[in-house]
């Protein structure tokens, strides 16, 4: 099993904690069944804020700042190798960790 680079792993903690104070409640806007960050209208910004563009104008994110916070790929923001993976699967935890907490839900 390849292990995912603790790089990517802070990445998405950051993005987490920004949504967190930014757009509260989140991960509830989340539809698992079509969440992936492969295409902007159904990764983490484009189901919480309409768009993958209208989510970095509304956090004031670049292409840059929104990678280096999980939000996409690293190199014009297309993912290359394992990173559409293991970004997925990140950003999967952190959603679900955030459902699952009781102080999260109210």
């Amino acid at each position: 099993m390849r292990k995912i680079p603790s790089e990517y792993v802070d990445s998405v903690a950051r993005g987490a904690a920004l949504l967190d104070k930014k757009k509260p409640g989140w991960a509830r806007k989340i539809d698992m069944n079509t969440y992936t960050e492969l295409y902007p209208d159904t990764d983490v910004l484009g189901q919480t804020f309409g768009s993958y563009e209208e989510g970095k104008k509304a956090l004031k994110l670049d292409v840059k700042k929104a990678g280096d916070l999980g939000f996409c790929g690293r190199v014009f923001e297309f993912y290359i190798g394992h990173e559409i993976i293991d970004l997925n699967s990140l950003w999967r935890k952190a959603i679900n960790k955030r459902r699952k907490d009781r102080a999260y839900r109210t």
